[in-house]
Parts: structure tokens; sequence; C-alpha cells
């Protein structure tokens, strides 16, 4: 699918952003959301950066994805944990300007974005229908604000840029709040669990099996 580059302005940043619609986008009345948060090594202003990995790239490379995908861009100067609000008014804008369904927005990221992933659903756990954090550091502390959120967490067990234990003290926090979470920990696997993750079809498909 073509991705479309943009630009959202909110009311104290601007982010730019790729967007990508289904084959059939209009012969559907509304369609599932996958917002895609990048690494820090693609942040500035180049949306060419973010083409080559997780959701734009799965995109692009699939003509029969059945998502909206959206895939911000985070300011050089900036991480992703510090742009929450930004990305909830990016999700709400996407919401009414286009055909998402919002019972079936879902938000994944990568390192970086894994991290913001977390954030985002502790933030606003009742915007998402599923979450989807890849290889990113956590908020054990906030484990409870995501009760009733689907998480599928993945990282590998030999990364030496954020370790393991960042999600394996999630999962193990939310556990002990009477959350059930998914994990995944790839074996003999560094920093990039995000290539595995995101040739998974099962990811895709679980993400469908829940609505909000």
């Amino acid at each position: 699918m073509a991705l479309e580059s943009h630009q959202f302005t909110g009311k104290t940043r601007t982010l730019p952003f790729l967007l990508s619609k289904p084959k059939r986008y209009e012969a559907e009345e509304s369609w599932p959301l996958i917002l895609f948060l990048h690494g820090m090594g693609e942040r500035g202003t180049d949306l060419n950066l973010i083409k080559h990995y997780g959701i734009p790239r799965t995109a692009a490379d699939d003509q029969s994805f059945p998502f909206i995908t959206v895939s911000p861009q985070c300011p050089g100067d900036s991480y992703w944990t510090e742009e929450t609000d930004t990305l909830k008014e990016l999700i709400t804008q996407c919401i009414l300007s286009l055909k998402v369904d919002p019972a079936r927005v879902y938000v994944t990221g990568l390192s970086m974005g894994g991290a913001g992933t977390w954030k985002l659903a502790i933030e606003y756990p009742d915007l998402f229908a599923a979450a989807a954090p890849v290889c990113g550091t956590s908020f054990p502390e906030k484990a409870d604000r995501l009760a009733g959120l689907p998480v599928w967490v993945f990282h590998g067990d030999k990364d030496d840029v954020v370790p393991v234990a960042c999600s394996t003290s999630m999962v193990q926090a939310m556990e002990q709040n009477g959350m059930e979470a998914r994990l995944t920990i790839y074996p003999d696997t560094g920093h990039d669990a995000w290539t595995e993750t995101y040739q998974n079809q099962t990811l895709y498909s679980w993400f469908l099996e829940n609505r909000r």
C-alpha cells in the first residue's frame, strides 16, 4: 500500500506522519487503525527514515494489509514518552477524519516507541483495544492503569540496549494486579526484536480479535 506523507498540528506540537489505507478503503464503512511509534534513531523531520521498519514497512509490502496505519515522527529533541498528549490528539483527529472504527484502535512501537506504547496505554487506556510494546522500557509502578487492556509484549533475551527485565518486570506487575499479558521472549536475540515481531501475521490476527 502507498504511504502518504502528512502533518498534524496539535496544541503544542506539529508531527509529520505517514498514513496508509487498506486497498479497499472506500468499500467499507470503517477500518481498524494501528498507531506505530518508531525508535530513537528515526527522530527528526525526514519521514523516509521511518519507512524501513515496523508497521510502515509491513503496510508498504502487504497489499492486503487490513488496517489504516498512522506512523508519526518524533521531534529530534524529544521522546515518545513526552509526546503522549499530542499522540492522543493525533489519534482523535484520525478517528474524526478517516473511516476509523473507534472500537478497533491499536498501538505498538519499538525501543523508544515501545516505551511510548507503554506510556500512552497507561495514560489513555480507554483509547485502545490492544497494545503491543516491543523491547521498550516500562513503568511497573503504573501497571494497574492497564486493567482490561489486552497487551502482548516482545523482547530479545540478549538485548544490551533495553534489558529484557523491562518487559518481564512489567508483565509481572500486571499479573500481580490481577491482569494477564502475553509475553514473547526471543532466544539468542539482541535489541532487534521488531523484525520478527512485525513479520508475524499472528500479531495482526491478535489485534483484530480485540475490540473495546
